[in-house]
């Protein structure tokens, strides 16, 4: 089982006495707190395993999975709704190769859950608007991406090359949820009758996704250069959560030197950008007094696209 994101759920250790091998991955600093942590409650369990990782970087994911025999089951819950649509489409690409390397599924709710728990508030709050069949909640704080909305997340889901079974969650819900026990038998019902409105959206590697995966060989590097007040930065490769730390580490130790006038960054050879990413250099931008001293240099058109589909245009001085 691979659990993406982990996060600090204790699901894992229902599985140390199974015999199932659990992966659980998440960003560095997760995985680096969760390990411990179970480790004191189960002990030593070589059949459960945390790996930080970006679920967009494949590498980080194969390297994590590099151990693993037979096929993968592969649960995301609570992720994708926060992924701009580059992002999830990264996402989708590296779960196609691994799923095609490993074989398995993939089982999330993410494009269905956010509803389903307004539609729980407002059951227990004893709201008209829970009534079945009221339609979907808009999610308009979540980004805009292709799997999130209703009308198209079936399409987006056949384009990536997956076929789609969606299994009603109603089905598996326990006779008693010992989180209602204190509820009137009424409100038990009704929050119980909201999960038919729920799906398992359960995925399997049907054909190619229709853009080609965006690994790429170019590794990751940081160079800076510094002459007086004026700050140069080279990068390469992926910038994304496993990178961004080395390139805020690197800023970080040229601020205190002293502080900066200007930061050009050479992005000729930076195949690829994440919010991670784009946080780091939201942060380098704001130490400097004249925030269009922050300019990008030599971009190319698809890290170009990731920053005008995420907002980021208006703050960054990019020049191709």
């Amino acid at each position: 089982m691979v659990d993406l994101p982990c996060g600090y759920t204790p699901r894992e250790i229902k599985f140390a006495d199974s015999g199932i091998q659990y992966f659980g991955l998440d960003i560095p600093v997760v995985a680096e707190e969760i390990a411990p942590a179970v480790k004191e409650v189960i002990g030593e369990n070589p059949s459960i395993r945390y790996f930080g990782v970006d679920a967009t970087n494949y590498a980080s994911l194969k390297e994590a999975l590099s151990d693993v025999r037979g096929e993968l089951l592969i649960t995301i819950e609570g992720l994708l709704m926060y992924l701009t649509q580059s992002e999830l489409d990264e996402v989708f690409r590296n779960i196609h190769i691994l799923l095609e390397s490993f074989g398995g599924k993939w089982i999330t709710t993410d494009n269905e859950i956010l509803a389903v728990h307004h539609r729980l508030l407002s059951v227990l709050n004893g709201e008209d608007s829970a009534k079945q069949g009221s339609g979907p909640i808009p999610l308009s704080t979540a980004p805009e991406n292709d799997f999130l909305k209703a009308s198209t997340a079936p399409q987006y889901v056949e384009k990536m090359g997956f076929d789609l079974k969606k299994v009603p969650v109603y089905d598996y819900l326990p006779d008693s949820l010992l989180s209602l026990r204190n509820l009137p038998n009424e409100k038990q019902e009704a929050v119980r009758n909201t999960f038919k409105e729920m799906s398992f959206w359960v995925m399997t590697v049907k054909d190619k996704p229709a853009e080609a995966a965006s690994e790429s060989d170019v590794p990751f590097s940081v160079r800076a250069d510094r002459a007086g007040d004026h700050l140069n930065l080279t990068i390469s490769g992926r910038l994304d959560t496993i990178t961004a730390p080395e390139l805020l580490s690197v800023f970080q130790e040229e601020y205190a030197r002293g502080e900066l006038k200007s930061i050009m960054i050479d992005s000729g050879a930076l195949t690829y950008i994440s919010s991670a990413g784009l946080r780091v250099f939201l942060i380098m931008r704001k130490t400097l007094e004249d925030g269009s001293q922050f300019q990008i240099k030599k971009i190319r058109s698809s890290v170009q696209e990731i920053i005008d589909t995420t907002g980021f245009s208006h703050l960054f001085n990019c020049e191709g």
